[in-house]
């Protein structure tokens, strides 16, 4: 299984997950994929008729979506982590 972050162009908030999630990211523990530019991405996407981007979900191997994952609650958390706040 792995953690995917679906993500778009023009997205401020995709930027914002990402920009938090960046550690995560470089450490290869998320991967991000594009809807607008990966076609895989989309199909994931639009066959699960999953929200405006960024999701964050959990993917097993064969492409099917195991979990879903808060988004902003794991930008609040990371935000609060590199500040150094305590984590509720």
């Amino acid at each position: 299984m792995k953690v995917v972050l679906l993500t778009g162009d023009d997205c401020g908030v995709c930027e914002e997950a990402e920009e938090a999630l960046k550690e995560l990211i470089a450490d290869g523990e998320v991967e991000v994929r594009n809807i607008q530019h990966d076609d895989e991405a989309l199909a994931l996407w639009a066959s699960n008729e999953l929200p405006p981007a960024p999701q964050l979900l959990v993917v097993t191997g064969r492409g099917q979506i195991f979990g879903q994952l808060s988004v902003e609650d794991l930008i609040e958390q990371q935000i609060a982590k590199q500040e150094g706040t305590p984590v509720p």
